[in-house]
């Protein structure tokens, strides 16, 4: 029973920051909002061309679409292909993590008391993962 109870503690921070992740690098405003942020629409001729890079890499991160290949070079488009491997892999984590909760969930429901702490520490492992996150990225790290 504590081999679920640990799978459930490990996996619950690695599942959040997955999913928080697998929606933002797919969500086109979330492209836009750095944009504004860093002063990069100045970069093209209009926004809205540079909005249409942004659909584009959006919808490819999202598998509704190719690449165009009039936007981006092909040195663009390599480096692109090997960041979507590396977003493939990670969703390939998050789903088998997602997997291991709510099997080892299943298999706690009859001890309902090892369950609800084993969310409880991961939800605290989360956050403190969070937290740490974000000293590193404000250390520029």
């Amino acid at each position: 029973m504590k081999i679920y109870s640990f799978l459930i503690i490990l996996c619950l921070p690695v599942f959040i920051f997955l999913f928080a992740l697998s929606l933002l690098y797919k969500n086109f405003y979330f492209y836009q909002k750095i944009y504004t942020d860093e002063n990069l629409y100045q970069n093209y001729q209009s926004k809205f061309e540079a909005d249409n890079y942004l659909k584009n890499v959006s919808m490819y991160f999202a598998n509704e679409d190719n690449l165009n290949g009039d936007y981006f070079s092909q040195q663009a488009i390599l480096h692109m292909k090997d960041v979507k491997k590396i977003f493939t892999f990670l969703t390939h984590i998050l789903i088998f993590s997602f997997s291991i909760i709510l099997t080892s969930s299943l298999l706690l429901l009859n001890n309902k008391t090892l369950l609800l702490k084993s969310i409880q520490i991961g939800s605290v492992l989360t956050v403190l993962f969070m937290i740490l996150i974000s000293l590193l990225f404000s250390l520029n790290f």
